[in-house]
Parts: C-alpha cells; sequence; structure tokens
C-alpha cells in the first residue's frame, strides 16, 4: 500500500469516494437488471396465465351457451323463438371465433398451443353436425334432434374437457411463473443486501483507512510543531535571555524527535520541511551551547587572571 500511501490527499479522497460511487452504481445496476428479470416473469404470468384463462371463461361460457341453445331452439312452440335461438347461435359462434383468436395471441409455450389446437379440432368435430341441428329444429323434428343432440353429446363433453385441459396448463403455467418470480425475487433480494453490505462495509473500511492516514501523521505533525515550539525554542529563548542577563547556569537539551513520514505526499513534504527546521533548531541549542561553555571558560580564566594579578600586587 506504499503507492497509495504516497498518492496526494485529493486523490485519496477521490479514491475513496470513487470505490463508493463504484459499489452504489453496482448496486444500482444489479437491482435494475434483477427488477427487469422480476418484471419478465409478471409479465409471463399476465399473459401466459391471467389472459389465457381470461379469454378461456368466455369460450365455456359460449361453448355451453350453444349448447344449451341448441336444446331451446328444439323446444320453441313457434317459429319466432325459433328464429331467436338460432340469432343466439349465430351470435356465440361470432364471439368463439373472436374469442379464439383472442386467446391464440395469448399462447407462448408449444404445449399450449398444442392443447388448444386439440380443443379446436374436438370443437370442430361437434360443431360439424350443427347445421343438421340447426335444420331439425327448423323442420320442427323434435325427436330426431334429439336423438342427435344425445349423439353428440360425447363430441361436446371431449370439447369441454379440452377445454380444462387448456386451463389448468394455464393455471400450472401461472403457478411455475409465480414461483419463479418469488425465485427472482428471493434472489435478487439476497444478491442485492449482500452487494449493499458489501459496499458499505468497503466504504467503511476505505474511510477508516483514508481516515487514520490523513488524521495519523496530522496528529504527530502536531504534536512535534508543539514540542518544537513549547520546548527546544522556549527553552533556547529562555536560555539566551538568562546569557543575556549574565546567568551561564542555564542548560538546554534537544527534546523534539525527527518526524517519521517518509511518504510523498503533503505530509512527507511536511515532514521533510519540518525535519529541516528541527534540525536548525538543534544546530542553534548545540552552537548555543559551545558559545555558553566558551563564555563560561573565558570567564573563568578572567577571573584566574585576576586573582593571580591581585596576588602578586600584594
Amino acid at each position: 500500500m506504499k503507492w497509495f500511501l504516497n498518492l496526494k490527499i485529493g486523490r485519496k479522497l477521490a479514491i475513496g469516494f470513487g470505490l463508493l460511487m463504484i459499489a452504489l452504481v453496482a448496486v444500482g445496476g444489479l437491482s435494475i437488471v434483477r427488477m427487469g428479470d422480476i418484471n419478465a416473469k409478471t409479465k409471463l404470468i399476465k399473459e401466459e396465465a391471467l389472459e389465457g384463462i381470461g379469454s378461456c371463461i368466455p369460450i365455456a361460457n359460449d361453448t355451453s351457451l350453444l349448447r344449451l341453445t341448441e336444446y331451446r331452439q328444439l323446444a320453441a312452440v313457434d317459429r319466432a323463438a325459433r328464429q331467436d335461438a338460432e340469432e343466439t347461435m349465430t351470435a356465440a359462434l361470432e364471439r368463439l371465433l373472436k374469442e379464439g383468436k383472442d386467446y391464440e395471441q395469448t399462447i407462448t409455450a408449444a404445449q399450449d398451443r398444442t392443447n388448444f389446437d386439440e380443443f379446436k379440432k374436438r370443437w370442430s368435430a361437434y360443431m360439424a353436425d350443427h347445421g343438421r341441428q340447426v335444420t331439425l329444429a327448423r323442420e320442427g323434428k323434435v325427436k330426431e334432434g334429439h336423438k342427435l343432440l344425445a349423439q353428440r353429446r360425447d363430441t361436446y363433453l371431449g370439447a369441454i374437457q379440452q377445454l380444462g385441459v387448456v386451463v389448468d396448463f394455464g393455471l400450472k403455467s401461472g403457478a411455475e411463473r409465480t414461483k419463479e418470480a418469488e425465485h427472482s425475487y428471493t434472489s435478487a433480494r439476497t444478491l442485492i443486501l449482500t452487494i449493499t453490505f458489501t459496499a458499505i462495509l468497503l466504504g467503511a473500511l476505505a474511510g477508516w483507512f483514508i481516515t487514520v492516514n490523513i488524521t495519523r501523521p496530522a496528529q504527530q505533525i502536531t504534536e512535534r510543531m508543539e514540542m518544537l515550539g513549547g520546548a527546544c525554542i522556549t527553552d533556547l529563548g529562555n536560555a539566551i535571555g538568562a546569557m543575556a542577563q549574565g546567568d551561564l547556569t542555564v542548560k538546554i537539551q534537544p527534546k523534539t524527535p525527527l518526524l517519521e513520514i517518509d511518504t510523498k505526499d503533503e505530509f512527507g513534504k511536511i515532514a521533510a520541511t519540518f525535519n529541516a527546521m528541527r534540525n536548525s533548531s538543534v544546530a542553534t541549542i548545540e552552537s548555543y551551547g559551545r558559545m555558553q561553555a566558551g563564555i563560561s571558560a573565558l570567564i573563568a580564566e578572567v577571573m584566574t587572571a585576576s586573582e593571580r594579578i591581585a596576588a602578586g600586587a600584594n
């Protein structure tokens, strides 16, 4: 990590915020992707299951109505009632044609297509005798009409049974799509929470690391500056003041250690400048000590000489 410590403070902060932004973008991007996946699953539920089943309901209603109206037409006592029943069946057939097309637009699965094609096949088999059924009703041949209806009963039930297969497939498909959507949601939530927690953890670690590498040297520089100003320089000033008043007994020693910051960032430059100032102060203190010792020695020599002169005069 030496390369990181040598970076400028601004770059260190930029890297920290950059990592945090990358993590946030990753979380946001992943959220969008997974939400899109969930939306796709939900769309399939709507198109394959809900709309398909919704289209099957009117088909079931109109097939049932057609069958009942065939009975009603046979039971009609006059021409007007038979005509009304025939018009009802014609409208039901038109709706069935449209409803079948609507359902086919919702088909996306091959099995669903196979199931619905089988229903159309069975319904076509039932409708093969519909024209003869209507003719018998028009001619008032009730007994023959009921006989034909009874003969067509199994074909009708087979078509209705196959329509049930179509509905069951839609329900099963919807349940599977719902399960897939729930799984996608659960996995997306787990993954997003994991990445979010990881991003928060990495952001906290990066913030702690950057903070430590800023506050620790700043604190060290502050302590050494206070030590240099409050001890060495102040003691030197006091000693020089005492010397000016004739007191040569004040001793001073350098107390401020060097800053051990060898990075190439702003703190490294401040440390280099501080160490130069500290060395200059130490050199000044040492010069003062030598000067103090020299003056003390000179005074001692002068006093010795004065004593000798005084002794000689006596």
